[in-house]
């Protein structure tokens, strides 16, 4: 079993943070060409393309001249293998003489209190440049010894896209349990819920009104259809119009014994 970088959205890591499941939606890169009716898991170790997704054509074999491989390795990977779920973050703190930083997230506010060696040493100095920065262009003013204060939380870092997130600073690193491709309006009330829905009380009003991007009705997959189209739509394809190919997987937080 291995281990696969995942770069988690804030109602992903939010939702991860406070159930320890999430139902994780990609789509399929690139889109299998027209005329692709499944993708089919090839388990076999004994086979020449062992776990490999294998895209079958209404003809059998796609015509000459389509860029297009039928083998496909999902990016989610299999049962029994661990996401490295990276995600939107900040420097909390830094400690020069440890060289380590506390880090703040922001999906849920969640602040790490304890301190986080940074074992690259160009990183450290780095992230302590433009935190020092962040802390001037606010107004702040340090002592002197050189030193800012603040309430845990409430530093004055910018936020850094997950993309930036060491594998050090990682809270997440659920096992997936479950893993399949489907036609990505086919998700269910259910998965659209694990999905990382925020619920009707924190749901904003444009999900709720909005008409059309499902025939169901659902509060939950109406947020999903627009999340959806809002970053993927215009790559991939919309929701409803286009149904494109995605890769799913249901992952599950291990509990660590004390």
């Amino acid at each position: 079993m291995g281990e696969r970088v995942i770069l988690l959205s804030d109602a992903e890591a939010r939702h991860l943070a406070a159930t320890g499941t999430l139902f994780v939606v990609r789509p399929v890169t690139p889109q299998p060409p027209e005329g692709t009716h499944s993708l089919v898991w090839n388990a076999n170790e004994g086979e020449d393309l062992p776990h490999l997704w294998l895209a079958d054509n209404d003809y059998g074999e796609y015509p000459g001249g389509i860029d297009f491989d039928q083998h496909v390795r999902c990016p989610l990977g299999a049962p029994g293998d661990v996401l490295v779920g990276k995600e939107a973050w900040r420097v909390g703190a830094w400690n020069h003489e440890k060289r380590a930083i506390a880090v703040d997230y922001r999906a849920d506010g969640f602040v790490r209190r304890e301190w986080l060696p940074v074992e690259n040493e160009a990183l450290f100095e780095r992230l302590w440049v433009e935190s020092t920065d962040d802390a001037i262009a606010a107004g702040l003013q340090a002592d002197h010894w050189d030193e800012f204060h603040w309430e845990p939380g409430q530093g004055p870092a910018h936020w850094r896209p997950a993309s930036t997130m060491p594998a050090r600073f990682v809270r997440h690193r659920p096992v997936v349990t479950e893993a399949g491709v489907m036609r990505v309006n086919e998700i269910t009330d259910k998965q659209a819920v694990l999905a990382g829905w925020p619920g009707p009380e924190n749901c904003c009003r444009l999900v709720l009104e909005t008409s059309g991007p499902t025939a169901s009705g659902n509060a939950a997959i109406q947020w999903f259809a627009l999340t959806w189209n809002a970053k993927y739509g215009k790559k991939y394809g919309t929701f409803a119009d286009a149904a494109p190919w995605a890769w799913w997987a249901t992952v599950k937080r291990e509990e660590r014994n004390a």
